[in-house]
């Protein structure tokens, strides 16, 4: 285990007071993640604050480091950059399968396809201990359920001038939801390097289909990471009310997080 976190996200874009009009006459914030390291020893108490904007060249995050004892704003916060949310095991842009700035590379819209996905995984949140949903190198298929759906196929290809480990990705993104599900990363020398995963669940309560467990397999080296297991926990998931945007802010985590 690299890292036991607990984290708070909210999203301004869907608040119901607001518009959009209003949001994009604002900052553009739309998404807001405030994370807190509960271990292992040597981590705890550390913590990351990000302000994601739809204007992703204006990304904002903040870490605080106990060894340092303050707050730290992250200067490049994007791309391949490794991600201390998952202890630099992945990059930024690694996250649920993708996440991140678009203009390093050029895009392209291959098709549509039929393909089997995980989808609905509904069945995963049910075991109690996440050794029932972990194998060696993969998650226990006893727990996965698959489902023939219909995604776009995205190719993205480093642009000119640009610089990335993985200079060719392409990414499988459920038709109805656009939550990329699936994607394939090449290396520099052409080589298909790693596969990219995220799990879906629904939430009634929300209601929405949401994110859960997401990461991904190296081919080459034959390392995998898994993020947000929740099967260990005593709470999944939960809705709350909305939260202050000081509760989203660097001097919040650094009053949270000291030692």
């Amino acid at each position: 285990m690299v890292s036991d976190t607990a984290g708070d996200q909210q999203f301004p874009y869907y608040y119901q007071d607001g518009n959009v009009d209003s949001f994009e006459k604002g900052d553009g914030v739309f998404w807001n993640v405030r994370i807190r390291n509960l271990g292992p020893a040597l981590r705890a108490g550390e913590a990351l604050l990000a302000h994601e904007n739809v204007d992703a060249s204006k990304l904002q995050t903040w870490v605080y480091l106990t060894g340092q004892r303050r707050v730290r704003k992250l200067p490049n916060a994007c791309c391949d950059a490794p991600t201390p949310a998952a202890a630099g095991v992945m990059s930024f842009d690694e996250i649920y399968t993708w996440t991140g700035r678009l203009d390093r590379f050029n895009w392209k819209i291959v098709g549509k396809k039929e393909m089997y996905i995980p989808y609905n995984n509904n069945l995963f949140m049910q075991p109690k201990t996440d050794a029932q949903v972990l194998g060696k190198n993969h998650y226990n298929p006893e727990f996965m359920r698959w489902e023939l759906h219909r995604v776009w196929v995205v190719e993205a290809t480093l642009r000119p001038g640009q610089r990335h480990q993985a200079p060719k990705s392409r990414y499988y993104c459920d038709e109805d939801t656009w939550i990329c599900v699936l994607g394939d990363r090449w290396d520099a020398g052409g080589q298909l390097w790693k596969t990219l995963w995220s799990q879906v669940f629904v939430a009634p309560d929300l209601p929405g289909l949401v994110i859960g467990s997401n990461g991904f397999n190296d081919l080459l080296s034959g390392a995998a990471f898994v993020g947000q297991l929740y099967n260990s926990k005593p709470g999944q998931v939960t809705l709350q009310k909305r939260l202050p945007d000081s509760h989203f802010s660097p001097e919040a985590i650094a009053g949270e997080s000291v030692r």
